[in-house]
């Protein structure tokens, strides 16, 4: 028993003169009530508070400390934040969620509003509690000028967050339109049934809207009520939003590739699979003559590279039933979007087939860019460039490139050749 336990059921036990039995339960139900509402304030009081004003380094260090109980609480108390600390933040958040733990962020109205890198690093946590009235607001366009830094963020959001990549993208490429609807999701144009943002202009998010696009928030008066309601558990950690209709997107549900028959499995592509079967989720066992405290630590970090791998290579296997044409509706002379490739032309006008394709390298690259994160992690922890792992990670970077230029520049050699050589990563 704690000592504000012992405490508060000494009072209970002295207060007052005996009365009758019936009166005498009520008066001690009541004050145990009292006392449990009590516990729970100073609970919540007790509770570290994080603030994202204080100094880099100190912020990292306290969110990687164990928490006293419960989540962590990050108080987004600051209005911006420039993309390189940005990207140390996110590593941060992506090692103590690997950890198993939590950290909730709670964002005051700040008077600048939270923009660009605060913003992120607050939609990057496992819940976020907005003040009443407060909004969250993306970033312009010179925030970032670095193109794998921007993919890197961009895919860490989408990832610790479980927001869609597209929601995600948009917070830091203020490029396109986005709006969403219930039946295809978020949408780079302005035509869905909510509005988010307009063509060249930063994204501004609020409760309501968030709401709105089936992405879990919560809302409060002040910030003690968040703190309270995070403490007491009834803050619930987000998970990834589904849509009614299956939409394509991460935030939806998965339905069938566009273009199968509808209920049943999607055809097998004509060519047999060029490689080993997808890598298991599960990592290899650290070879014995590690240093048992570097291998534990190693641990979550291979299971990450594990599981983006298989992810990678799961939609790679997807996406390439549309690259041969067994997938998707081809409206126009090319039947596949190997020969849309290679003559430059705009890929077909079934707009549902355009989406997938689209969608689909949105998530290989995002996978990559973990892939990439989750390796120069590796690399760091073992402080050994001959551990296997180490070699393997770091061998398979250039083959992760090669795909991505494929990618970046519809590139058939490109795609033909690196394809085979991902899907036969271990």
């Amino acid at each position: 028993m704690s000592v504000l336990e012992d405490i508060s059921l000494t009072q209970i036990r002295t207060i007052g003169p005996r009365r009758p039995n019936n009166q005498t339960s009520h008066t001690a139900l009541s004050l145990l009530t009292g006392a449990a509402a009590f516990l729970l304030a100073l609970s919540a009081h007790a509770q570290t508070q994080i603030k994202l004003s204080g100094e880099l380094g100190a912020v990292k260090e306290l969110l990687l400390a164990k928490s006293a109980g419960g989540p962590h609480i990050l108080v987004v108390d600051r209005s911006t934040l420039d993309a390189e600390a940005t990207s140390a933040l996110l590593a941060t958040i992506d090692d103590l969620q690997s950890a198993g733990s939590l950290v909730f962020a709670v964002c005051p109205r700040l008077e600048a509003g939270t923009k660009d890198g605060a913003a992120i690093v607050a939609m990057s946590c496992n819940g976020i509690a907005l003040i009443k009235k407060a909004e969250l607001e993306g970033a312009t366009a010179p925030w970032c000028t670095s193109n794998s830094r921007r993919e890197e963020i961009t895919a860490k959001l989408g990832k610790l967050g479980r927001i869609d990549l597209m929601l995600a993208e948009r917070f830091l490429k203020p490029t396109s339109a986005l709006s969403w609807s219930e039946k295809s999701g978020f949408k780079q144009d302005d035509s869905g049934t909510v509005k988010l943002a307009q063509a060249g202009s930063p994204l501004k998010i609020d409760a309501t809207k968030l709401k709105r696009v089936a992405v879990s928030v919560y809302e409060f008066e002040t910030i003690e009520e968040a703190v309270t309601a995070i403490a007491s558990g009834t803050m619930k950690k987000r998970t990834l939003a589904t849509l009614a209709s299956g939409a394509p997107g991460k935030s939806g549900a998965p339905g069938a590739p566009i273009g199968s028959p509808a209920g049943k499995a999607p055809p097998a592509a004509p060519r047999a699979p060029v490689g080993s079967p997808a890598a298991s989720p599960t990592p290899a066992a650290a070879p014995p003559n590690l240093d048992a405290e570097i291998a534990a630590k190693l641990v979550p970090y291979l299971k990450k590279y594990a599981t983006e791998l298989a992810e990678l290579q799961a939609s790679l296997k997807e996406f390439d039933r549309y690259y041969i044409g067994t997938l998707g509706v081809w409206t126009g002379e090319n039947k596949n979007l190997h020969d849309v490739w290679v003559d430059g032309s705009d890929n077909t006008r079934h707009k549902e087939t355009k989406i997938a394709t689209e969608r689909l390298q949105r998530e290989m690259k995002a996978n990559m860019s973990s892939l990439r994160s989750a390796a120069t992690s590796i690399e760091k922890i073992a402080k050994n460039p001959e551990n296997p792992d180490v070699v393997r990670t770091k061998a398979q970077q250039p083959i992760l490139d090669g795909l991505r230029d494929g990618f970046e520049r519809n590139k058939v050699t490109n795609y033909d050749e690196f394809s085979k050589k991902v899907r036969a990563l271990k």
